[in-house]
């Protein structure tokens, strides 16, 4: 939900209530899609969030009606974000149906979660035994001045290293 809301164009009105009805409206366009896993649900974002920039587009283009060069690129811009939004819903789309066939049968159904489940266990138990690093004991170190270094470039590394000690 962060990185969708991060995606959509800011509200016409900055105020918290623009911004949290906006979210609001987006959030149940994603529930509108029924996705029912990650990939799912990250296809429904990227659906959103291009139609979004779309119709953002679309204000932009009423707004700068005068101006023909800019209203052409705009219209560009707009186009691309609507291929982008239905190629996201399109693939959604498919997955969905892929997912119905695949649950149609319940021994396959069984199998995706099984899967599902060695798959996390198997990625938490990763990081649970993950080697831990001894730690290396800090040494006091000067660095040797360069032949090329002036003196007023050595103080100043000086400096920063004293400020990162």
């Amino acid at each position: 939900m962060h990185t969708l809301i991060a995606l959509l164009p800011p509200p016409i009105e900055d105020t918290p209530e623009a911004t949290l009805t906006r979210n609001h409206a987006a959030i149940a366009r994603i529930a509108a899609l029924v996705p029912v896993n990650e990939s799912e649900a990250d296809l429904a974002a990227q659906c959103i969030a291009a139609r979004a920039q779309a119709e953002d587009l679309l204000r932009l283009i009423r707004l700068h009606d005068n101006d023909i060069n800019l209203v052409i690129r705009i219209s560009a811009q707009y186009a691309t974000m609507v291929r982008a939004s239905l190629a996201a819903h399109n693939r959604l789309l498919r997955e969905q149906q892929q997912r119905r066939k695949r649950e149609a049968t319940s021994s396959a159904a069984d199998q995706d979660e099984w899967t599902r489940h060695i798959a996390a266990q198997s990625m938490l138990g990763a990081l649970e035994t993950a080697p831990k690093l001894p730690e290396i004991p800090k040494q006091e170190t000067k660095s040797q001045p360069q032949k090329t270094e002036t003196p007023k470039r050595r103080q100043k590394s000086d400096y920063v290293a004293a400020i990162y000690r």
